[in-house]
């Protein structure tokens, strides 16, 4: 059998396989999973949630750690500044925080020190200081309740992973799948995906695509490395798309933001996960495993109805390495407007992406998008306040998405500022403000932009209104009235 990858070089920590065209490094980064796990165990988003489970049940969960956990968090201001690259659009914006940037140089750090060299210049001095004199203190942590007796398991399950790659011909699929999406990656940039162990035999596992960077946990279940295959593959799919051409870019923003479907907008916040949970969920796990997964493609009901929807069509300019054009976008919307005839009124798909605007005297936004994320999925989220501010206004119009909108009563003069650029507030806004108690008010204006604003007084409050968001599921276009 004529085989067209080969190991180039393999140890303990690191492997490398060149294709013809393609270089993926496969690595085991005790650096990258500490960063890791250091999220996960200070709340943030998207970070497993056993893994948090098995540190919050452990010995290491004390007062002195939580005291380092807290300091970690204070950190937050400095590693969620963003460099911003030039050419962004409107909805995919180009860019990166200097925490994701912290994840990417991680993989390739040989230990502590060699990171807080290879990042010194990304954020203050001192506060580089704190931070790495914090991750010392975790490591010892992380050694001793994970890595350690974890590191030989973990070894086993992405050798496992490593020869599936080899026999279903990662390459082909690859290229294929570079095809579809008009990716542009440089030819001689490698990949490189970090593994870190979930030492747990079910549950969930969690994978992030950071640009040349794809980084994987992997759950010690011998007999899923389809599964883990379908992972891998859906997370070098989010590469691929963030690789696309400006042109291409723009194209498919204009298809969709300017759509006449009420429909096309809200399919464009899944696009991107639906397409890669349809090449890595669908068709990667079919090549590898020679049938299709008959579960649950992704945990989010939008994206796996969406991505089982796009599989057919998919398939087909897959297998004929053609790029997506305005025929597949517009199968795209009308498969998401037939499986989801609801979606336009309900809150979680309006949530997905969504622009938070708080008042600044009560409610700060990092309040409202960490109650929101408690209650909804987001993708993607902006945040500005206080709401009447010129740079708010300014992101409102820009920003055409979700609102919403946190304001106290005290502050509801605020919305006249913003009344005085939206002309459905406008119209609504004496009897908005004109209502003693708290509340919830929704509407879709005839731009299909969702606004809800929550007048609350307290984070108790807030919580509430969004709790019961979730409940109620889906805006009242009869009743915009949900009172606390």
């Amino acid at each position: 059998m004529n085989k067209k990858m080969s190991l180039l070089w393999c140890g303990l920590f690191f492997c490398q396989f060149a294709f013809s065209n393609l270089k993926i490094n496969f690595k085991h980064s005790k650096i990258h999973a500490l960063y890791n796990f250091v999220e996960t165990i200070s709340g943030y988003d998207h970070r497993n949630r056993a893994i948090k489970e098995l540190f919050d049940k452990s010995q290491f969960n004390s007062p002195e750690t939580q005291k380092l956990i807290q300091e970690f968090q204070e950190l937050g201001p400095a590693l969620n500044n963003y460099i911003v690259y030039p050419g962004n659009l409107n909805t995919r914006y180009a860019g990166i925080q200097i925490g994701q940037l912290m994840l990417i140089r991680s993989v390739v750090a040989k230990d502590l020190d060699d990171l807080a060299e290879r990042t010194l210049e990304l954020m203050p001095i001192a506060s580089h200081a704190q931070l790495f004199n914090l991750l010392e203190q975790f490591l010892i942590i992380y050694e001793k309740l994970i890595w350690d007796d974890n590191f030989v398991e973990l070894t086993k399950y992405t050798g496992q992973l490593m020869a599936l790659a080899e026999k279903v011909d990662l390459e082909l699929l690859y290229n294929k799948a570079a095809a579809f999406y008009g990716a542009t990656w440089p030819k001689n940039q490698a990949f490189y995906v970090s593994f870190w162990p979930i030492p747990l035999k079910k549950g969930s596992s969690n994978a992030e695509s950071l640009g040349t960077i794809e980084s994987m946990g992997i759950l010690f279940n011998a007999n899923d490395d389809e599964g883990k295959f379908g992972v891998l593959f859906h997370e070098l799919s989010h590469s691929l798309y963030k690789a696309q051409s400006f042109k291409l870019k723009q194209e498919i923003e204009n298809f969709f933001m300017e759509h006449p479907s009420p429909y096309s907008k809200i399919a464009y916040r899944f696009f991107n996960e639906a397409l890669a949970t349809t090449l890595g969920n669908g068709i990667a796990f079919e090549e590898a495993a020679g049938h299709l997964d008959q579960g649950s493609w992704y945990n989010n009901r939008y994206i796996h109805g969406f991505g089982k929807a796009l599989y057919p069509e998919t398939k087909k300019y897959f297998l004929q390495s053609k790029t997506m054009d305005q025929h597949f976008f517009e199968m795209a919307v009308s498969a998401f407007a037939a499986i989801f005839p609801d979606s336009i009124y309900e809150y979680a798909p309006r949530f997905q992406e969504v622009l938070m605007m708080g008042d600044d005297v009560v409610f700060q936004i990092s309040t409202i998008r960490g109650l929101l994320r408690k209650y909804f999925r987001t993708s993607s989220s902006w945040g500005s306040s206080p709401i009447a501010d010129e740079q708010t206004l300014e992101t409102f119009q820009r920003i055409d998405q979700t609102a919403l909108i946190v304001v106290s009563g005290g502050e509801l003069n605020q919305l006249d500022g913003l009344a005085q650029i939206y002309s459905p507030l406008a119209e609504r806004l004496d009897l908005i403000k004109s209502e003693p108690d708290s509340y919830i008010y929704s509407f879709i204006d005839k731009n299909n932009r969702a606004v809800i604003i929550l007048k609350v007084e307290n984070e108790l409050e807030l919580e509430n209104a969004l709790s019961l968001l979730k409940e109620k599921e889906r805006i009242d276009s009869r009743n915009p009235w949900i009172k606390l």
